[in-house]
């Protein structure tokens, strides 16, 4: 296309005039005439092919425009370079077709804009006016699961807490296809955590503030330091009150932040080994999705491209700090997220993987496309593979528990402030057991003796010679200071300040 050259006017377009495949040259709507249309005359190059109403490639044209492109008005429209970025132009380049028809098509849009009855300040201001320029937006615009994300999260908190099928329609909407879903730079969104992966192990932490809990933890820190019961489990970011989800992190210094321990306490910090395979979503992969070349054309490809930004502003919304006064609406949504992964996306995900809000941003390290390491992520494993292997503790087993500093006959109401700091404080577990055969035994369950596939029961194991305690002596905070700006102006009639003002 010559726009230097000009081109002949058409006559006022019709409904019925006819654009065959060969006068289409875009790869999506040479395909959407060549299985959509019918044999006939090209009202353009007059040959006898298949084709297509001029009318229904002004409406996959308009799609196109609304969703990809919007006005632009330039101000260097020197001779040569007045038709960059005009309608026709652009309605030409994208569809790949000559001016005539991309002429036709403009008429066709801005006769149906002029049927609107839409009032406009002058002839120019109209989308489709001969001087109209567009330029291609660099994001669509996702408002449409914006929308539907509102109405989800005020159906969970006002209407619907426990089942609403239009709620499990948008999370289909979001997260279908997660499975062959990659990143930009090729990453998976779903990884591999357990046996012989990057995330074979997981920290978890239980703060203490009296030497009687300390007693407690170390004597079964498999009940203390895992995840608790269902009966004792409250609600969490990713789990309603009497779903015990296990929240573990890759870095005991995360685990330590995430809990949050005042000065002055002690925090035991144990490692759980991941002891079968799992399948983990990891949240920040869902920053960068990739989105296959498609065409503007082509509905599903913008849906692809909406998603995916929606996707983006999605993964930070879940793991953006939640004060304590807002936690249990707020996590709702979370909440109903967690349950729909688990329970009802097909596979199931056996957890999410995020960042940390009490740390700097995460890690990942990748070779190829394969998660290889991460450092400083927190990572949640949903109930349905967070069962942790308990503890072997033979019948009449007496427990001791000592250290530099005390013994296990401590009264309950001491307090660990009054114990003396140091980087060397020593403690120490003692299992007195009442068989002289069980003194050398390696840890074992008692399920075992089930059976092999008893045993196989079980995600989670807690390595007991792992555990260490820590003593929080001070806290650090990363902040960002903001001034405030305070000034003295003349109050006016409508009650708001006046826009000349003096600083005080």
């Amino acid at each position: 296309m010559n726009p230097a050259q000009g081109f002949p006017e058409i006559a006022e377009p019709t409904r019925n005039r006819l654009v065959c495949i060969t006068c289409v040259r875009e790869a999506f709507l040479s395909k959407q005439i060549e299985e959509s249309g019918a044999e006939g005359v090209c009202s353009y190059c007059e040959t006898t092919a298949i084709t297509f109403s001029i009318d229904r490639l002004a409406d996959l044209v308009s799609f196109a425009l609304k969703e990809h492109f919007e006005r632009s008005y330039p101000t260097d429209l020197t001779p040569g370079n007045e038709w960059i970025g005009g309608v026709v132009d652009v309605i030409g380049t994208a569809a790949c077709i000559d001016e005539p028809i991309a002429e036709d098509i403009r008429k066709i849009l801005a006769d149906r804009y002029e049927a609107t009855g839409i009032e406009i300040e002058s002839p120019d201001e109209a989308p489709f006016a001969r001087g109209a320029h567009y330029e291609e937006r660099s994001e669509v615009d996702d408002w449409e699961f914006h929308s539907d994300w509102r109405n989800f999260e005020e159906t969970l908190k006002t209407e619907a807490r426990y089942f609403s099928r239009n709620a499990e329609l948008i999370l289909w909407s979001i997260f279908e296809g997660l499975e062959a879903q990659t990143t930009s730079g090729g990453n998976p969104v779903i990884v591999a955590g357990g046996p012989d992966t990057a995330i074979p192990e997981l920290y978890r932490a239980r703060t203490v503030q009296t030497v009687t809990k300390l007693r407690t933890v170390l004597i079964r820190p498999d009940k203390e330091v895992g995840p608790p019961p269902a009966s004792a489990a409250v609600a969490g970011r990713m789990n309603a009150r009497g779903i015990s989800v296990f929240y573990g992190s890759t870095d005991p210094e995360v685990a330590i932040a995430e809990v949050r321990p005042p000065v002055g306490s002690q925090v035991v910090v144990g490692r759980f080994d991941v002891i079968r395979p799992v399948r983990l979503l990891d949240l920040n992969a869902l920053e960068s999705v990739n989105i296959a070349e498609g065409s503007v054309f082509d509905e599903d490809y913008t849906r692809r491209r909406k998603r995916a930004r929606f996707l983006a502003w999605l993964s930070e919304r879940i793991t953006i700090p939640v004060m304590p006064d807002d936690e249990t609406g707020d996590y709702l949504a979370t909440q109903a997220i967690a349950d729909f992964l688990s329970g009802t996306l097909d596979p199931p995900l056996d957890g999410i993987i995020y960042r940390s809000t009490q740390i700097e941003k995460p890690i990942r390290l990748y070779r190829h496309t394969d998660l290889v390491g991460v450092e400083k992520l927190n990572v949640a494993i949903f109930h349905n593979a967070a069962r942790l292997r308990p503890m072997s503790v033979p019948e009449g087993t007496e427990i001791l528990v000592q250290s530099d500093s005390f013994h296990s006959s401590l009264d309950s109401s001491f307090d660990l402030g009054h114990l003396e700091k140091g980087p060397d404080e020593k403690y120490s577990v003692a299992e007195m057991v009442t068989n002289d055969t069980l003194v050398t035994s390696e840890f074992y369950d008692e399920n075992e003796l089930l059976g092999e596939l008893e045993s196989q029961a079980y995600d989670l194991k807690l390595d007991v010679g792992s555990l260490c305690v820590h003593w929080v002596s001070g806290v650090k905070f990363s902040t960002k200071s903001n001034p405030v700006f305070r000034y003295r102006s003349l109050k006016t009639n409508a009650g708001e300040p006046s826009d000349s003002g003096a600083p005080m």
